[in-house]
């Protein structure tokens, strides 16, 4: 026996309540009691849009096929294991292609970087910011101070001979030409140096692209790098100082950022040409990501944990290990179904701002779905009939199953 039910209105909050009272009988019905009525449902469903509520048009029932995340997930890994092939089956093509792409995407990189922790400040607001200035002005106090006392008082030098001027040297090749080689050999000539002879670096090149970055803002000059080094110490010290913090409270903070910074070890590498201070910045970072991800779950906070690996993997050789580690805590302690069901956290907040009749009485944890219990059909059918029927006093639809046949 074939039943229909219709809500006619031509207010947008009536064909949100048909909405959902649709899906509450698509929940019910979905199995072998009425498929013939489940199926017409989700046909109905289908060409009037995905079911869901709010003003916004926000899915309630995850969609399922080929999407394009989906899509992306699997071009990926399969984009890498075809440009290994090929690196592997033509090493001289692959150099050239190295060298042509290497900075575009050193630059995509970065900007991914920045993109993401814009994303994840977009809710800050002065006054949250005025607030973090003055629960964390200790450590900000130190980390400018010291950053202050090296400058004065450490000399800069190439103290790593071979490895730093082959830095520098393709930090100057990436801020010229675009490409990611050190000159061997070269000629002075019409007032210019002219290069005879380059050599592709068997160092990682997101650091000497970084500082050229500082060659396009104030020229070239081979002291850039060390101001370069010199600009990461006071985030390094307040990462140090944040970290700590969260671990054991202000005086330990206080103490680990000066205990880091009082490290002679520290110290020279910051004024020297070397990528290891870099390094060791983003390997803090990461770690106090994954410290930030593993206190609150969320899908913004395990975007900055990989953002912060990949970087961290372009500046050393053996950097990219580190994401072997990561991945099996993130795995072996199921840290992922967080950031899952944190994709729906900002529809549910507004349909909670909306007073949406299905998320407007449920906890975050109720409506993630990994959590959330199947419904049964009388709770679905109660529950979607009493909201639709007490939000809107002239909406008072009929029961849809007085005539459906009970088995």
């Amino acid at each position: 026996m074939k039943t229909r039910f219709t809500v006619v209105s031509s207010n947008r909050s009536r064909a949100r309540h048909a909405r959902v009272l649709r899906l509450a009988v698509y929940n019910a019905l979905d199995g072998p009691q009425h498929p013939k009525l489940a199926k017409s449902i989700r046909s109905t469903g289908s060409r009037q849009g995905s079911f869901g509520c709010g003003t916004h048009g926000r899915r309630i029932v995850n969609a399922t096929g080929w999407t394009r995340g989906r899509i992306a997930l699997l071009l990926l890994p399969a984009g890498s294991v075809a440009l290994l092939a090929f690196s592997v089956a033509d090493v001289a093509r692959t150099q050239q292609l190295f060298v042509a792409t290497s900075y575009y995407f050193l630059m995509g990189l970065l900007l991914c970087w920045v993109g993401t922790y814009a994303s994840a400040a977009r809710e800050l607001r002065r006054e949250l910011v005025l607030a973090w200035v003055k629960e964390n002005w200790p450590g900000l106090l130190v980390a400018f101070a010291v950053t202050l006392v090296t400058a004065l008082a450490v000399e800069p030098a190439l103290r790593m001979l071979s490895d730093e001027a082959n830095l520098v040297g393709t930090s100057k090749n990436l801020f010229a030409s675009k490409e990611p080689t050190f000159t061997v050999s070269g000629k002075y000539y019409y007032d210019s140096y002219w290069d005879v002879e380059v050599a592709i670096d068997r160092r990682p090149t997101l650091f000497p692209f970084l500082v050229s970055l500082v060659h396009s803002a104030f020229g070239y000059s081979y002291r850039n790098v060390f101001l370069f080094n010199l600009l990461v110490l006071p985030a390094f010290l307040l990462v140090s100082y944040r970290l700590a913090k969260s671990l054991g409270g202000e005086t330990f903070g206080v103490v680990a950022s000066l205990l880091a910074a009082a490290h002679p070890v520290t110290l020279l590498c910051v004024r020297s040409g070397g990528f290891d201070f870099l390094a060791t910045f983003f390997g803090l970072l990461s770690l106090k990501s994954f410290y930030d991800y593993a206190c609150q779950q969320s899908a913004g906070r395990l975007a900055v944990l990989w953002i912060n690996l990949c970087m961290f993997a372009g500046i050393r050789y053996e950097s990219a290990l580190f994401i072997v580690p990561v991945v099996a805590l993130l795995l072996v302690f199921k840290m992922l179904s967080g950031a899952y069901c944190a994709r729906t956290r900002s529809c549910t907040r507004r349909h909670r701002r909306s007073s949406c009749p299905v998320f407007g009485s449920r906890s975050h944890s109720e409506t993630c779905p990994s959590r959330i219990p199947e419904p049964s059909p009388s709770a679905s059918i109660t529950s979607s009939t009493t909201a639709a029927s007490t939000s809107s006093p002239s909406f008072r639809p009929s029961d849809p199953f007085r005539s459906i046949p009970r088995s």
